[in-house]
């Protein structure tokens, strides 16, 4: 893959299109190499759900070569794209434009920006490993489903949230099942293998923090609510 986007590059240069394209490189998840015992793509943990996500925009220099911390999801790409293209929003579509990471990389994430993802497991009992299997529910129908865990990443957290879920294919947001808190703050980012190691859930000290991400987890799929 890496030979193949570096004939792309190349290609573009030799057309003299490189100053006038848009050049946008992502994968679809991240994948685990033994941590949290694991190895597989199919978890909410960081590593399951952090992609690379790499955007060249040649008319926008502020942000040639810059990294931000600013909080992105993949459903961000599409408005992005028309934005960076001077398009106007497309409607009804989720995520929302990146675009100012472009214009300030340096500015920090804010208060309520956050990152969402899902994902099931399928145990009937939930105290049978229940919230990070190496199978997920590969090959089960969807209406089979046991649990489905629902994340949100902040600058500072990852807080996950189990429930039931049924064959008319929503949450039992009624029921818990299991909750996730880990906190980032005093953890090496660049050291895989410390991500995600202590569930801090329910713990005195990050009561406040955990209340705030689980409101906004709660509104964020309240339309997936039973």
């Amino acid at each position: 893959m890496d030979e193949q986007v570096g004939r792309l590059l190349d290609q573009l240069d030799q057309l003299k299109l490189t100053q006038s394209t848009i050049v946008i490189f992502h994968g679809d998840h991240g994948w685990h190499l033994g941590e949290q015992g694991l190895w597989t793509k199919k978890s909410n943990f960081e590593l399951g759900t952090r992609v690379p996500l790499i955007i060249a925009a040649p008319h926008l220099p502020a942000s040639h070569g810059k990294r931000t911390s600013q909080m992105a999801e993949l459903v961000d790409v599409y408005p992005t794209v028309a934005s960076l293209a001077g398009l106007p929003s497309p409607p009804d579509v989720d995520g929302a434009s990146l675009m100012p990471a472009f214009l300030d990389p340096a500015a920090p994430a804010g208060a309520t920006d956050y990152a969402f993802s899902e994902f099931p497991q399928c145990p009937t009992d939930p105290a049978t490993n229940l919230w990070h299997t190496t199978k997920g529910c590969q090959n089960i129908e969807r209406e089979q489903i046991g649990f489905f865990g629902f994340s949100i990443r902040s600058a500072s957290f990852r807080y996950t949230e189990w429930h039931p879920w049924s064959p008319q294919l929503k949450a039992d947001w009624t029921t818990m099942t299991g909750v996730e808190l880990y906190d980032y703050r005093e953890v090496d980012m660049t050291d895989f293998d410390q991500f995600d190691r202590v569930n801090v859930a329910d713990a005195p000290e990050h009561a406040a923090a955990q209340a705030v991400l689980a409101a906004a987890l709660r509104s964020h799929y309240s339309r997936m609510a039973a």
